[in-house]
């Protein structure tokens, strides 16, 4: 289960030359920061609700594109981010 690319390169890959053979776009505003090189986004609707059945899957999401690589931690788990986005604080979460 491939779902995307690299979209983020830290400098030591680009140096290294891991950006060459899958090239990815580096960003550069602030907001590319709080990024790392993999990253799951959970939008909800302005009318929709996040709930805690909406942070497993997320959640197994990223699990499965860990584990489902050719090699041992191809995908770093600390290479991996959760972003959740919706209108409402979620109260019970």
């Amino acid at each position: 289960m491939r779902v995307g690319k690299k979209l983020y390169y830290t400098d030591k890959e680009e140096k290294d030359g891991a950006g060459e053979d899958c090239p990815g776009i580096r960003l550069e505003k602030n907001i590319g920061r709080i990024f790392k090189s993999y990253n799951i986004i959970e939008y909800k609707s302005p009318e929709d609700y996040l709930s805690i059945n909406d942070f497993y899957k997320v959640y197994a999401y990223a699990c499965l594109y860990q584990s489902d690589t050719d090699r041992v931690m191809e995908v770093d788990p600390e290479e991996i981010t959760l972003t959740f986005v919706c209108m409402r604080y979620p109260r019970k979460l």
